[in-house]
């Protein structure tokens, strides 16, 4: 008796385990294309999303058009950015043409994250932010600290 109660407890905690596997696996699927650039940019240069959805196209051309004018910041500061409208993508380096890119999930709302170079979210704002306000943010960082020491020693 005790044998089949042992049997079925095991048998209860594999199901347990193997859903909780399923639902990391459905969680993560959904966000692996979007993570895997994003992976790519980590400890190299740190990330600026624009994103919204299609009712927020004049936000996020705001934001990026207020943004874009200040190149050498931007290349100073190591910083790429992603502009997404619903499922529309464009990354700019600010080196080379833009790239465009489809991603499966649409965007339904207007915001701007900073990813830092560890590849933590540093910032989000739901509202369209001042290029000072997002530059003060990196400068303010310990590694972008150590890296305007470095060029201002060399």
């Amino acid at each position: 008796m005790l044998g089949r109660v042992h049997s079925w407890f095991q048998k209860q905690f594999q199901n347990l385990i193997d859903m909780r596997f399923l639902m990391i696996l459905v969680f993560f699927s959904t966000t692996t294309a979007w993570s895997q650039d994003l992976e790519t940019h980590q400890w190299k240069e740190r990330v600026l999303i624009l994103k919204g959805g299609s009712e927020d196209y004049e936000l996020v051309e705001k934001q990026f058009n207020q943004i874009r004018k200040f190149e050498k910041e931007l290349l100073e500061r190591k910083l790429v950015l992603y502009k997404c409208v619903a499922a529309k993508c464009t990354y700019y380096d600010f080196k080379e043409k833009p790239r465009f890119f489809k991603i499966e999930k649409p965007i339904t709302i207007f915001s701007l994250e900073l990813i830092g170079l560890d590849g933590g979210k540093k910032f989000e704002s739901k509202t369209i932010e001042n290029a000072k306000t997002i530059f003060d943010l990196i400068d303010s960082m310990p590694m972008r600290r150590s890296e305007a020491k470095r060029t201002k020693n060399d």
